[in-house]
């Protein structure tokens, strides 16, 4: 007898899958974490250095990202810089879901365009990496952390303004879901929590 799940239904069962995984595999507080840093992947922190961007998604109708600059040399891997600009428009193209969105099932594109501003004002995105650290086999054995942090600016791509500048960290912290794919996923997070409104004190 065959049994079908419904798409929100294997989510779920995905998610208990590697937590079980995880436990069974691990000592029980590592495998917890690994479980859930399985699951969630890539962590994107942002610093603000300058200006104001929690209205820019309002304003602006879409974005362009260019290729990034390496200020680091052969630390920083190719296959990261040529991931970058690629999964930061892919984050910007849609409003980003929460991790309860996605265990409910809910598709990229539901909850709306990112940018929602008119159609002719633009921002350009640009950056550089300033760190990339994966650690060694024993940083690994103990706790992975993958790190890459870029320096960005954002401008309106039509006066050439400068509106934003920040920092953005990836931090990877499973040894299941990493590599310089992951690590670029979670500068596109940081870049995607930069333009989100301010939460209030």
């Amino acid at each position: 007898m065959l049994i079908s799940f419904s798409p929100r239904t294997s989510k779920a069962f995905l998610v208990i899958s590697i937590l079980t995984l995880a436990l069974s595999s691990i000592g029980c507080g590592r495998g917890i974490k690994e479980g859930l840093y399985a699951v969630t992947g890539a962590s994107g922190k942002t610093t603000l250095i300058k200006g104001d961007p929690s209205g820019i998604a309002a304003q602006y109708g879409s974005c362009t990202v260019e290729t990034f600059q390496n200020d680091i040399g052969d630390v920083c891997p190719q296959s990261f810089l040529d991931k970058l600009s690629g999964v930061i428009q892919e984050q910007l193209r849609h409003k980003p879901r929460s991790l309860g969105d996605k265990l409910k099932g809910k598709e990229k594109g539901e909850l709306g365009p990112f940018f929602t501003g008119p159609a002719n004002k633009s921002i350009l995105i640009t950056g550089r990496v300033i760190q990339y650290d994966i650690g060694d086999i024993a940083d690994k054995a103990l706790s992975p952390l993958d790190e890459a942090i870029c320096r960005v600016q954002i401008l309106d791509a039509n006066t050439n303004t400068l509106l934003v500048e920040a920092n953005l960290t990836s931090r990877v912290k499973s040894s299941v879901r990493t590599g310089s794919s992951e690590m670029a996923e979670g500068i596109a997070k940081a870049i995607g929590k930069l333009f989100l409104p301010k939460k209030k004190d």
